[in-house]
């Protein structure tokens, strides 16, 4: 198969758009064939093999994560034109910063999310697991997504942030309208665009009047801490203030919802490894880096080279997008042996879920504390849990994030 196969392939036209429901064996007919690949609706290259994208992640001097210019050059005017508040806060969300910005806005976020931290918040974590599973005990059946992955870590990022929990309808319709911009590929970002940046806006009017009270009455919460790291004079701007709580607040539930969907769903779908991650505690840890690593809720993210590179014998030019498949990479057979086998003790397990170098996400230690109470206790509170059989789940339409809208389950 060579490159132009895979351009006429019906099923590439589909994944550019984010709707393969298994993208998987389709990264493995990239890597093997063309695993390098210029597309030409992304407009970027997509890399496959994991020797490219460790090596990627880890080149931070040559590729840059500063990516939104590329991003927004995509959108025709004049609506780009119409999308410069949109355009100036993802300038400022950390994971599209290069040094020194990048450097000074982590140093003032590590402290909250370092791993001793998040630890301290493992009892309210416990009590918002119980809490939701307590409302749907009772029914023998539910939605996975929406009565469970998707509320506990909504209102998990919500209290960290500081925010009222009893607005979740409207704070998922703006995280979701946001998100979906923000992981849309190439042109089709265009569609997301106007709905993203009024969602953004709300929210930013909503977090002004949450910002405006703290700084009257401080409490236990990351505004409360981001607005003392701006009055000690530690540089973080109003708009860089707006901006992390934007950012965090959408990733910091959106890719742990997939986390807990994805790999709930990969357990279901293989009785023996669920028998085993019930049976043995011990198997906890690796396993939820097993389930990183299976089903990567983020699939995908961005650098532009700041010259002209080669990977893989391809000429990159200055400035081209390049994909990063991170889904692809940790199904790579040249380094995970049997990679499309689910085994929740595969040691060691080195995937790039959440990225390396530098920008390795700020949330990692908080998602896998929320997947480590949430998988066992939804597993051992709710006996026989499973698919739903009258049902199907279903699959967002995110090349960038893969997480299912709805997974009917019983019990």
């Amino acid at each position: 198969m060579t490159a132009t196969d895979i351009q006429n392939l019906d099923e590439y036209d589909l994944w550019c758009h984010g709707l393969l429901a298994d993208p998987y064996p389709f990264y493995d007919r990239m890597r093997a064939e063309d695993p390098v690949h210029w597309s030409e609706p992304l407009q970027s290259w997509v890399l496959t093999r994991y020797k490219d994208i460790h090596a990627a992640f880890l080149d931070s001097n040559r590729l840059a994560s500063g990516r939104v210019d590329a991003f927004f050059q995509l959108i025709a005017e004049p609506l780009r034109s119409q999308l410069g508040p949109l355009y100036e806060y993802m300038c400022r969300w950390l994971v599209m910063t290069d040094p020194p910005d990048h450097v000074r806005l982590r140093k003032l976020m590590n402290k909250a999310f370092s791993p001793r931290m998040i630890e301290t918040r493992r009892p309210r974590i416990e009590q918002n697991v119980n809490e939701l599973i307590d409302k749907v005990e009772g029914r023998g059946r539910m939605d996975l997504i929406r009565d469970f992955a998707y509320p506990l870590p909504a209102v998990v990022i919500y209290q960290m942030l500081g925010l009222p929990a009893d607005n979740q309808a409207q704070f998922q319709t703006w995280s979701q309208e946001i998100a979906a911009f923000a992981g849309a590929g190439g042109l089709a970002a265009e569609g997301f665009a106007q709905q993203a940046q009024k969602s953004l806006l709300d929210f930013v009017e909503f977090c002004k009047q949450v910002i405006e009270q703290r700084r009257r009455e401080p409490q236990d919460d990351l505004i409360s801490t981001m607005i003392a790291a701006h009055e000690q004079g530690q540089t973080l701007s109003d708009l860089e203030m707006l901006a992390m709580c934007v950012m965090l607040f959408v990733a910091g539930h959106e890719t742990t919802t997939g986390l807990i969907g994805n790999g709930t769903l990969a357990l279901l779908k293989h009785p023996g490894e669920l028998r085993r991650f019930k049976e043995d505690p011990l198997l906890l840890t690796p396993a939820i880096e097993e389930l990183l690593r299976y089903d990567s809720s983020l699939q995908r993210q961005t650098r532009l080279p700041r010259e002209d590179i080669v990977i893989g014998e391809r000429k990159i030019a200055t400035g081209q997008p390049i994909l990063l498949m991170q889904g692809a990479a940790n199904r790579d057979p040249e380094q995970f042996e049997d990679p499309n086998t689910l085994n929740i003790s595969r040691q060691p397990n080195p995937h790039v879920a959440f990225g390396v170098g530098i920008h390795f996400c700020l949330g990692a230690p908080l998602a896998r504390l929320e997947a480590r109470i949430a998988i066992p206790t939804l597993l051992n509170r709710l006996g026989n849990l499973q698919l739903d059989p009258d049902s199907q789940v279903k699959w967002r339409q995110n090349i960038s994030l893969r997480a299912m809208d709805s997974m009917p389950v019983i019990f």
